[in-house]
């Protein structure tokens, strides 16, 4: 068989691997040992060296297996995407593989089989679905390696999984392995010690040091934390960088991918070809067969920096992106390929989306179908907030079809809020018709010409355990599990409904998205309640998004004439998120955070998740940027020193 120079980089990277001894044993151990588990997750921050370690296991200790790796960032987060994705890896014909099929293409394997899902942070729609549906059915040979930034579900560490699960948590290289992996590099013992005195372990920090003074001299070391540290490489780096190649990355950082036609369309002109090939030689950039991607703390620190420095050209440049990508998205009436809205939600910077699908260290959102235990919680929400009468709705819904109802849980496994969602088109009939709200959601649809082929749906209620209808992390769980309804449906949804009783104070929130309030209010057991309605237009989710980006674009520019925007105002949040923001522009971790505070990992990451949706941040640096412009003081620290495995 011939070889790949797909296979002889593969090969070229393990062998440039230094370390990991006891992590690569844990893999090895997985696939080999007695009582090994059936998922193993491994996990760390960005820039730790996850999918390096991924490549030396391949080429090491997983030698005698049989390996199937995704990259879960250039998939269709959907059911559908995935066993297509996955179908198509392990040789299937299938247009539309089910699960029995994809499961059916593993027992052809007659050895070991590896299944590894890279970039997992990604796929946090697909997680519940993958646990509770897809997973179980696997051969009991496959093991399945799910490799990301944050740590598994607690739904994954509870029984049934519990004993079947197992963590590697990667932290920094020791100071051998570190200083042995600068050596390889090229870098003189003098110089390794230099450098590693600045990246502390960090392998990409290490790399990027290494890139931009090879001698190691000239980078001035300071005690900030490794977050801060690589936002500082970053603009080392960049200083030493000549003015197109510069252009080329600042340009790269917008998009999700980077496809040689996008980097000229993007920069204006024909001539990149040979920016493109500088691209690809960079050390934080990774080839696939999409394009090239940069590193995303890498991306993420080049995108702010630009943003801060210039905000004039980052909106240019994004409004470039736009118009590539837009004009390579879906046609009216077919389904486009999952990259081509990809590349548009990546575009887009309001966090209620764009969290979505390019989540920030926040935690992962525990949603599951609800299940007929279930019904006795979600009953006592229900009828918490909107009285005993009110909620009959529940039990009308709950008789017709259990599976309207998804859930979020708290680390016990039990509901802390609920949605229930139809699809007018798959409901049974009674259920809205009898439903004074679903009525008018259904006169609705006949003024607006609701055709055949086309779907809605209506967000019949959605309320936590204990903010009801507010906004909050729970409600977001529920929401961004929406946004999945939305990329299965395209680009056939039409509108989509949701329902709130306090009507007037949701629908300026919403505003922003597209959503408009529809005529009336409708009252049920004495209460009144109140629907907006967001219509997709002809070209469904492709064409909504086209038209956020447009809107952000237009309220980014500020023509001659027109006054400054406001600085944020930060009085929205609560004493405690001011606190954590605080440690966020110190640069510490969620688990850092928690440490401080003395608080669960877990509540540091719903604290920082509600200060990125109440501050319309995307990542920790633009908070930290804007707490530094509020004149927050940041807080006095101890030496830091790098979380041990």
């Amino acid at each position: 068989m011939a070889v790949r120079i797909a296979d002889l980089m593969t090969d070229a990277a393990a062998r440039s691997f230094v370390g990991r001894n006891r992590e690569l044993a844990l893999l090895s151990g997985a696939v080999r040992g007695d009582g090994r588990p059936a998922v193993l997750f491994v996990h760390g921050p960005g820039g730790i060296g996850k999918s390096r370690l991924l490549d030396a296991a391949e080429a090491s200790c997983w030698a005698d297996a049989h390996p199937v790796r995704l990259d879960c960032a250039s998939i269709e987060p959907t059911p559908a995407g995935f066993l297509t994705a996955l179908g198509a890896e392990l040789g299937s014909s299938e247009s539309n593989p089910t699960i029995d099929s994809v499961v059916g293409e593993f027992a052809h394997i007659s050895d070991a089989a590896v299944l590894s899902l890279d970039t997992y942070e990604s796929f946090g729609l697909l997680d519940s679905w993958l646990r509770r549906e897809f997973v179980p059915q696997l051969p009991d040979r496959v093991l399945v390696v799910l490799t990301g930034r944050e740590r598994p579900s607690p739904m994954w560490l509870l029984a049934p999984w519990g004993q079947l699960v197992q963590r590697v948590e990667l932290g920094p290289l020791p100071e051998g392995d570190a200083l042995a992996m600068l050596e390889s590099r090229g870098l003189d013992p003098s110089a390794a010690t230099h450098v590693h005195a600045f990246a502390r372990g960090y392998p990409l920090a290490a790399e990027l040091a290494a890139a931009a003074h090879p001698s190691g001299g000239e980078l001035e070391l300071g005690d900030d934390p490794p977050a801060a540290v690589m936002d500082d490489l970053v603009r080392i780096f960049m200083r030493g960088i000549d003015g197109d190649l510069r252009l080329a990355i600042e340009a790269a950082s917008l998009m999700r991918r980077v496809t040689q036609p996008a980097l000229a369309g993007v920069l204006d002109g024909d001539e990149t070809n040979s920016l493109f090939d500088q691209l690809r030689e960079l050390a934080f950039v990774d080839v696939r067969p999409s394009g090239l991607v940069l590193h995303a703390v890498v991306r993420d620190a080049v995108s702010a920096e630009l943003r801060q420095r210039d905000p004039e050209r980052h909106a240019l440049l994004r409004q470039r992106a736009a118009q590539v990508f837009a004009s390579r998205s879906t046609r009216v009436g077919t389904r486009g390929r999952w990259d081509q809205t990809a590349d548009l939600l990546y575009l887009v910077d309001n966090p209620v989306v764009r969290h979505c699908y390019f989540p920030p260290d926040s935690g992962a959102s525990e949603v599951d179908r609800a299940t007929p235990d279930d019904r006795e919680s979600i009953q006592a929400i229900a009828t918490k907030w909107d009285g005993p009468e009110s909620a009959e709705w529940f039990e009308r819904w709950w008789a017709a079809s259990p599976g309207l109802f998804s859930v979020l849980r708290d680390d016990a496994g039990d509901p802390v809020a609920f949605t229930a969602i139809a699809d007018p088109a798959l409901a049974e009939g009674s259920v809205l018709s009898s439903d004074a709200i679903g009525a008018a959601c259904l006169e609705d649809m006949e003024r607006h010409s609701v055709g055949p082929n086309e779907r809605v749906l209506i967000i019949r209620r959605s309320l936590s355990r204990d903010g009801g209808e507010t906004p909050g992390r729970e409600l977001a769980g529920l929401w961004i599990d929406c946004k999945r309804l939305y990329l299965e449906l395209r680009p056939q949804l039409k509108r989509a409904y949701i329902v709130f009783a306090d009507v007037d104070a949701m629908a300026p929130m919403l505003a922003p998205l597209g959503f408009n309030r529809i005529d009336g209010k409708f009252e049920v057991a004495g209460k009144d309640f109140g629907v907006l309605a967001l219509d997709f237009g002809p070209r469904s989710v492709d064409g909504w998004l086209e038209h956020l980006i447009d809107v952000e674009l237009a309220a980014a520019t500020t023509t001659p004439g027109e006054p400054e925007p406001e600085p944020t105002d930060l009085d929205s949040l609560s004493d405690r998120e001011r606190e954590v923001l605080r440690l966020v522009a110190d640069g510490l971790s969620n688990r850092e955070i928690a440490d401080h505070l003395v608080i669960s990992e877990r509540t540091a990451a719903r604290h920082v998740a509600n200060i990125f949706l109440k501050l319309g941040v995307h990542s920790r640096a633009h908070a930290a940027r804007l707490a530094a412009e509020s004149g927050m003081t940041r807080t006095p620290q101890t030496t830091w020193a790098p979380p041990t495995t």
